[in-house]
């Protein structure tokens, strides 16, 4: 990933020349801060809902993005954020996702979502095969195409599909991008703290 950062390179360059352990320091300092205020506005902005993704809570997506330790020495310092979500990448880059099975897709006009500007499957909605065997819910065919609808009332919750196509609508790397103008005054911040360590 690409991010442009507009530094004051005539500082940055006296201060690495002149005063090379407080320019480290300052950087690391400022690479911390700038990791940390990147996942905040991350999961503020693309895990909580539309127009981005809903975590399920803290133990879904949202913690799975993690920062860690800082590495390297003098300019060539770095710091890495990973996630373990294993549908991280298919929800940044989209693309078609199938299963062992056919995946069951809850039908928008379905009495299975909660209210609000965040809509999700309601608790009781998210494991299908449960419903399916305690016979809450039952496949049905219809116009040759497999739905799970309701057991008491025969309305279709679900409808069955080999594959479905994920919209890419996670945006980590534009939410980078959109955030490289504060890196840079954090940088630059950095660079002038350095300097008037050394004495500048």
């Amino acid at each position: 990933m690409d991010m442009r950062l507009e530094l004051n390179t005539k500082n940055l360059l006296r201060a690495y020349y002149l005063f090379p352990k407080q320019l480290e320091t300052e950087l690391k300092d400022g690479l911390d801060h700038a990791g940390r205020k990147f996942l905040k506005e991350f999961r503020t902005r693309r895990l909580r809902g539309l127009p981005g993704i809903q975590s399920r809570g803290r133990t879904g997506i949202f913690s799975q993005f993690q920062r860690h330790p800082i590495s390297g020495k003098g300019l060539d310092i770095q710091q890495k954020i990973s996630t373990t979500s294993p549908v991280a990448d298919i929800w940044e880059r989209g693309g078609d996702r199938s299963g062992k099975g056919r995946i069951a897709v809850p039908l928008s006009f379905a009495p299975i979502f909660t209210g609000g500007k965040t809509r999700r499957v309601r608790k009781r909605y998210r494991d299908v095969l449960a419903l399916v065997r305690r016979k809450k819910i039952f496949r049905r065919e219809i116009d040759g195409q497999m739905y799970l609808c309701d057991s008491e009332t025969g309305r279709p919750y679900f409808v069955l599909k080999n594959k479905v196509k994920v919209q890419p609508r996670l945006e980590f790397g534009k939410t980078f991008n959109t955030l490289a103008p504060q890196f840079s005054k954090i940088y630059n911040r950095s660079i002038d703290r350095a300097l008037r360590r050394g004495g500048w």
